[in-house]
């Protein structure tokens, strides 16, 4: 049962008459933004990015994603959606925000200021009544002795009588059209049980999928990470498996088509490394909360130390195929294909060719990067030379680091002839 002093925003959230407030438009904010205005919820996107907010505000997706890009004007035409820079105005005009700032690890250590400040903007512009949902991947505690103190304190409020908090992990797969953000099964918890069932209401208003409710918000904010660590634990795990294959002279990929004729094998492919913004940072979040408890998590941090190792070993490669071919990396021209971190998205954190590329150049390779998902300002992070297909194509080494759909209408006659 939800108490009486929950039933003007759960009127609100199932009239669809509340106001919805996403801080941070990024990739995880702004197909949650176009959720919640394609189910009838007037929105406001508020970032402190003024790109970001122009071209919304343009109706215009600032994520080249061939989904976005069709959906943000699509959904800017209703008129359910305007972006602005003040998270604080925002919020006081709002019944419901939710957070889904970054929250990256830097120097392997977790940085919640983006966290902070936003709830500090919220917290000064909250009004009664409110319900708030942290999206952003966090470790366990931290809406309980972070952002709940936070919050009470810049707005004067109480949570749990005058506001509601809790926590959703948001479980988006970028470039994935098939586990959208409407048909995803999600789990929540509250700080307090009340908290928690406002929110599982509003998550129940919007999605087309089972919602979870958990005991409470830390059980939430540790399974988005379990869930995540486990990918990067599986990916160290066959990334190790290609190393044995290579130093024995099998085919690894034989040996895994072969593997996956068992039924309960679990397939996943080795790469060039991990990128993205949350496997590489979730596992130092897990690492947190572990020691802050007297535990140190071997096998996790292991998988991790594994996989930053594969970029590097991928440049070993690449200098070992130009040997093999009596060329020196030094002074060859290499292009790198495909520079995002996954296949068919234009996002570049952490992706394995951020490492690459300054290592290929420190050991004197001319590199070029041609990515036709990648704009010029997220290339320009790569620091390599731009180039087209047709001019990457021509290099000494072709190289390619991600799958993107359009790197498989390459025909080998395209590439420059005594390439590798």
């Amino acid at each position: 049962m939800i108490s009486a002093s929950s039933e003007s925003i759960r009127k609100k959230i199932e009239g669809k008459t509340a106001v919805v407030c996403i801080v941070g438009v990024g990739y995880v904010g702004l197909p949650n933004a176009l959720l919640f205005a394609d189910a009838g919820f007037k929105v406001i996107a508020a970032d402190v990015n003024e790109r970001i907010v122009a071209l919304t505000n343009k109706g215009e997706s600032h994520i080249n994603d061939p989904v976005l890009n069709k959906s943000v004007p699509r959904v800017f035409e209703t008129g359910r959606l305007k972006a602005v820079r003040d998270v604080s105005l925002a919020a006081s005009d709002s019944d419901v925000i939710i957070i889904s700032v970054p929250t990256p690890a830097e120097n392997n250590e977790p940085d919640l200021s983006y966290i902070k400040n936003s709830c500090a903007s919220v917290g000064k512009g909250m009004r009664k009544g409110a319900l708030v949902v942290i999206e952003s991947t966090v470790y366990p505690s931290v809406c309980r002795t972070i952002v709940k103190p936070l919050l009470e304190k810049e707005s004067g409020l109480e949570c749990g009588k005058d506001f509601f908090l809790a926590h959703c992990p948001e479980r988006l797969n970028p470039g994935d059209n098939e586990h959208n953000v409407m048909v995803t099964p999600r789990v929540v918890g509250g700080v307090d049980m009340e908290s928690g069932l406002v929110a599982k209401a509003l998550y129940e208003s919007v999605v087309d999928a089972k919602i979870v409710l958990l005991s409470n918000a830390d059980a939430a904010e540790l399974s988005k990470l379990v869930e995540n660590t486990q990918r990067d634990v599986n990916i160290a795990y066959i990334n190790e498996i290609a190393l044995v294959c290579e130093k024995i002279g099998v085919d690894v990929k034989e040996v895994l088509d072969a593997c996956s004729t068992k039924w309960n094998f679990y397939k996943t492919k080795p790469s060039s490394g991990v990128g993205g913004h949350c496997l590489p940072n979730n596992p130092y979040y897990i690492l947190k909360a572990s020691q802050t408890n007297g535990f140190y998590p071997h096998l996790i941090m292991t998988a991790r130390k594994l996989n930053d190792f594969m970029p590097f070993h991928t440049v070993e490669l690449i200098e070992k195929a130009l040997e093999d071919c009596g060329k020196k990396l030094k002074g060859s021209r290499i292009a790198i294909l495909g520079v995002a971190y996954k296949e068919n998205v234009d996002d570049v954190r952490q992706a394995p060719s951020r490492v690459i590329v300054p290592e290929l150049v420190k050991k004197g390779a001319s590199v070029v990067i041609s990515d036709p998902y990648v704009n010029e300002v997220n290339m320009q992070k790569v620091h390599g030379e731009s180039a087209g297909l047709d001019e990457a194509l021509n290099a000494d080494c072709a190289v390619f680091l991600v799958a993107h759909d359009a790197f498989k209408k390459i025909a080998p006659s395209q590439i420059k002839a005594n390439a590798i």
